[in-house]
Order: C-alpha cells, then structure tokens, then sequence
C-alpha cells in the first residue's frame, strides 16, 4: 500500500486529504483475513466462548452458537469498504476501536443508522474521540463521486449541531461503565473527554473506490469543510482505492483463501 497524493489545506496544515493504493498484495492477503474477521468479529465470538468455556456446553456447540460466519449476507460492498477504512486507520493513524459495532445490532444484517467511525486516536492529556464517515462508490465513475457531498452534509453536523457528537459519547459511556477503571477503553475515554471539553475532537472522512487514484476525489470537500470548522477540530479526509471490481470483493472475503498465509 502506498501513498498516491497528498493534499494540505494552506491555513490548516493539521487538516489534510491522503489518497491511499492499495496493492494486489494487499487485496489478496488482507480481504479474505483482516476484513473478514472485522465483518463477522471473529474477535468477539472467541470471546464469548471463552466466557463460557468452563461451563457445561463444548466449545464445538458455542463456537457454532456465536459465530456470524453463517450470514453470508453479512459480506456487503459497503460492510466491506466500512472494514477496509477502519484497518487502515487503526495501522496508518493510530486509531484505536475498542468495540465492534456488530455487537450493537440485535439483527447484524441490517443496515445500521449511526456515525461510521467511532474510535479514539493519541496518547495520554492528546487523546481525543475519532469520529467520522466512510462511503463507498465502486459504481461511480465521477470525481468526486457523488455521495461525497452526502458526506460533508454528515461531517457538518459531527461538527455543527450539538447533541449529534453529544449522543456518540453517551453511547460510549454506556460501554465504558461496566469495564474496570484501569481498562484501557476507560482510559481513552475520560482523557478523550477531558479533550472534548476543550472542544478537541478529530474527523475522518473515508472514501472507497475502484477507480484510479484522483486528488479531486477529496480537494473540494476538504476545502470547503476545514473553513467550516473550529480551530480545534481537527479534519482528515481518506480515500482508499481498491486495484480490483467491488465484485471481486465479496468473493474474496467470502472464499477466505489466504487464511493463514
């Protein structure tokens, strides 16, 4: 993976726009692997077998119970680009997601209304919530696509109406308050707030496609959001191209070949 441009905003060098390129190397590795276990949260199932492996049910039996990997249905070209964004943004910026939202979902095959992105990135008294969107566009050929004015209306109001970023860190809250103070959720969390009420918080905008790379994919939109923003919102816009057809996708997950290589 490699990056194809950059783009600085001349007021607000903190505030940028990266393309990245994935390489077929990192399709065929990474998709049938990383993405698969973000979309089905291998993660979370072994932890709850592991809950309850010293009960009177086999691991056989709650390993079947648990798993998602029957909902084939899970595997969608947006579920993928959502996975794509959050792994390049947890190895190339830092951002840490301590939950999988699949968990929140009663029916994960639905599509879940919600802020995309919701982690934290820094360390220590620079710790702030992560917060932004992802859209993904294999269909479209323009530049920028379309659904990138549907993103900058959800940034604006990450940023402009009050209760939007209020209500993502009460539903964090609610996952933080069962967990020991010394976890490390806890920790990002109250030092994370501690910066919002600085009005210090992070944005991401992520943008997955099939096409060639293009700087205008993400110029207007980042220009035209960071003049919209408080010096101390911080605003990086992404755009992540995959190197095969977004069918290509969903096989590739779905056969799960390089599993183990």
């Amino acid at each position: 993976m490699g990056v194809e441009y950059r783009l600085e905003h001349l007021e607000r060098l903190d505030c940028c726009g990266i393309g990245y390129q994935l390489s077929s190397e990192d399709v065929y590795r990474g998709f049938p692997t990383l993405v698969k276990d973000r979309l089905f949260d291998t993660e979370g199932t072994e932890i709850l077998v592991a809950s309850l492996q010293n009960t009177e049910f086999d691991s056989t039996y709650l390993q079947e119970l648990f798993s998602l990997e029957s909902q084939s249905d899970l595997i969608k070209t947006w579920r993928i680009g959502e996975a794509i964004s959050e792994i390049i943004l947890e190895q190339l910026h830092q951002v840490r997601f301590h939950h999988n939202a699949v968990r929140d979902a009663k029916n994960p095959l639905a599509n879940q209304a919600g802020t995309d992105i919701i982690g934290f990135q820094g360390n220590g008294d620079n710790t702030c919530f992560a917060f932004g969107e992802v859209k993904t566009t294999p269909k479209d050929r323009n530049s920028p696509p379309r659904v990138m004015y549907g993103m900058e209306h959800q940034l604006e109001n990450l940023v402009n109406i009050d209760h939007v970023t209020k209500n993502l860190i009460r539903y964090l809250a609610f996952k933080v308050t069962v967990l020991p103070e010394q976890h490390q959720f806890c920790i990002d969390y109250r030092l994370a707030l501690a910066s919002f009420r600085r009005d210090r918080y992070l944005l991401y905008g992520c943008l997955v496609r099939d096409t060639d790379p293009n700087p205008n994919d993400l110029r207007a939109r980042l220009n035209s959001l960071v003049d919209k923003l408080n010096a101390t919102v911080i605003l990086n816009m992404i755009a992540i191209y995959v190197p095969l057809p977004d069918h290509r996708w969903v096989e590739l997950v779905e056969g799960g070949e390089q599993r183990g290589n």
